[in-house]
C-alpha cells in the first residue's frame, strides 16, 4: 500500500482493528506476533483494543445464549469508545461472529495478507497439506489461504474439499474423547509430512493429540519472513 493510498484511507475514516481472538491471544502469543509483523509489512494502519472481550462464539455455540448476549453488549460498548469499521482476524469463529452479530465488516487475515502483501518470503518447493475451516467457506470465495501458501512457494494439498478432516468445534469440549479419536484417524489419512492449520482451536487440538511423525504448523509460522 503506497503513501497516497494510506492518505486516502485516513480521509475515508477507515479504522482497522486487528483482533487475534481470545484463544490465539492467550495461547498462541508467538503466532500473534507473526501476524502483527505481516500486517505491518502490508503498511496498513491498524489498532489493537486490549480490553475487548471474547467474541462470544464458544458461548453461543455451546448453548449459553444469555451469556453470549451479555458479552456481545459489553463488546459493543467498547466499540462505541473505539470506533472500528473493519476487523482483521485470524480466527474463523471471530470472523463469523463479528460479521453476523456485530455488523462489522470483518476479513480473515489470510485473505487480507494475500491481497495486500506484494512480496513474501519464498520457501523451497515442498508439498504440504492445508486444513482450513468450514466457517471460512462462507466468507472466502477465492481460497486465499491456499493461494497465500502457493505464493510462498508451497505445493498445497487443500483438504477442505476432500472430507478428510472436519472442524470439530464444540465437540472438543463436549466430548473430547470422540474428538481426539476422530482427529487421530484423520491425521493418519493425510499423506504429507507437514500440515498447515488455519483455525487456532484446531491447531492446538492437533498439536495435543498428534501421535504421528507429521508436523503440525500454524499458518503464520509457515509464511513469516525472517
Amino acid at each position: 500500500m503506497g503513501f497516497l493510498t494510506r492518505i486516502k484511507q485516513s480521509f475515508k475514516g477507515e479504522h482497522v482493528l486487528y483482533y487475534p481472538g481470545c484463544i490465539a491471544e492467550r495461547l498462541l502469543k508467538e503466532q500473534v506476533e507473526n501476524y502483527k509483523t505481516l500486517l505491518h509489512n502490508t503498511k496498513i494502519n491498524f489498532t489493537l483494543i486490549t480490553d475487548l472481550k471474547c467474541c462470544g462464539a464458544l458461548l453461543l455455540n455451546n448453548g449459553y445464549k444469555k451469556d453470549f448476549i451479555n458479552i456481545m453488549n459489553k463488546n459493543k460498548s467498547i466499540f462505541e469508545k473505539h470506533p472500528v469499521n473493519k476487523i482483521i482476524t485470524n480466527c474463523p469463529r471471530c470472523l463469523e461472529m463479528f460479521n453476523n452479530y456485530y455488523d462489522i465488516n470483518t476479513e480473515h487475515i489470510a485473505a487480507f495478507i494475500y491481497n495486500n502483501l506484494s512480496r513474501i518470503r519464498r520457501f523451497p518447493s515442498e508439498k504440504v497439506s492445508l486444513i482450513s475451516s468450514a466457517i471460512l467457506d462462507d466468507f472466502i470465495n477465492n481460497n486465499e489461504p491456499r493461494k497465500l501458501l502457493e505464493k510462498a512457494g508451497y505445493i498445497v494439498d487443500d483438504l477442505s474439499s476432500k472430507n478428510i478432516f472436519c472442524d470439530f468445534g464444540s465437540l472438543i469440549y463436549n466430548n473430547p474423547e470422540i474428538a481426539d479419536k476422530m482427529a487421530q484417524e484423520s491425521l493418519k489419512k493425510i499423506k504429507t509430512k507437514k500440515i498447515i492449520v488455519i483455525d487456532p482451536l484446531t491447531y492446538l487440538h492437533l498439536k495435543k493429540i498428534n501421535n504421528t511423525d507429521k508436523e503440525i504448523i500454524e499458518l503464520s509460522d509457515a509464511i513469516i519472513q525472517e
